[in-house]
């Protein structure tokens, strides 16, 4: 005999209820990944989205809290002779257009030679109120204001291609919807 049981629920409360400043447990967790490379050119300083870096999402309960987090590897670098390259990037929600978190990233090595870069990882996250079961799409974005500076996304190697260089690199975003 093979006996299969199914828990639906609505809520997740422990069992001695939910202390107080906290929530309860997660009620559904969506996630999007990618490892397609992106040599990404300048955006003349307006944000534009990561290619793969999309996760449309839905709660379930108006009450919850949701917790987005995108996280990906980046290779900002020069393309003149200039002693930094920046980029900056974006967590949002673009069905609202409200930018939830952003960071940048700066590589400054004292030289004015176009041999310049950093490679690094960047984390975005942030909590946000649902409000409503109104479906919402969460991005990750670039934003690059100089035609000098460069950034590969999802870089398939460290510094320069071949060999021992090769990285198999994927980008994230994730939310998880958590009850209050």
């Amino acid at each position: 005999i093979s006996i299969m049981s199914e828990l639906r629920t609505n809520r997740i409360v422990p069992r001695d209820g939910i202390p107080s400043g906290s929530h309860g447990g997660i009620i559904q967790v969506k996630y999007a990944t990618t490892s397609t490379q992106v040599d990404q050119g300048s955006t003349s300083g307006a944000y534009t989205n990561i290619s793969g870096l999309s996760l449309a999402f839905t709660p379930v309960r108006a009450d919850s809290l949701i917790y987005v987090r995108s996280v990906f590897n980046v290779r900002a670098y020069v393309t003149g002779s200039v002693d930094e390259g920046y980029a900056a990037f974006a967590l949002v929600d673009s069905t609202s257009s409200t930018t939830l978190n952003e960071t940048g990233v700066n590589s400054r090595w004292g030289n004015s030679s176009d041999a310049g870069r950093i490679q690094c990882d960047v984390v975005l996250e942030a909590f946000v109120e649902a409000s409503s079961t109104s479906a919402r799409t969460y991005v990750s974005q670039v934003k690059i204001e100089n035609s000098t500076y460069g950034v590969y996304i999802f870089p398939d190697n460290v510094y320069d291609t071949g060999g021992n260089r090769a990285i198999n690199n994927i980008g994230h975003i994730m939310a998880y919807e958590i009850s209050s």
